[in-house]
């Protein structure tokens, strides 16, 4: 019985347990849950809910093409003059534009979730 005691008190001290912490590496860079939702919002609006469920594979389908547009804008130019880089500080989009971007491409983002759910034709998962 003193143990039991003992060992209460011990889990007490301790507190709660710590939060499952994620693994190590860069934040990531897409919101998977959002684009789940968005894949079946389109099954519901333009496929007559024919989907029910989101695989893994597509939602790494879409990702793969959101990062393919990624790599299309990260490239270095070289001119007559040299290389074409705008120097450290210099911004050339204002937070406004900025938003704007970032609106578009998640435009961009819907209408790739929309392409590629049209693109799988049998089964309940997209």
């Amino acid at each position: 019985m003193e143990t039991e005691t003992l060992d209460t008190e011990a889990t007490l001290e301790q507190g709660p347990p710590a939060p499952e912490k994620r693994p190590a590496g860069p934040p990531p860079l897409f919101n998977r849950s959002a684009i789940r939702r968005q894949a079946l919002k389109v099954s519901i609006e333009a496929r007559n809910g024919k989907f029910k469920r989101v695989s893994q594979e597509f939602i790494d389908n879409v990702i793969a093409s959101i990062e393919s547009q990624f790599r299309k804008l990260d490239f270095t130019v070289t001119s007559a003059i040299g290389q074409v880089d705008p120097g450290q500080g210099v911004e050339f989009l204002t937070g406004e534009g900025k938003r704007k971007l970032a609106k578009q491409f998640n435009i961009w983002i819907a209408r790739e979730i929309h392409r590629q759910s049209n693109n799988v034709r049998v089964g309940q998962t997209l």
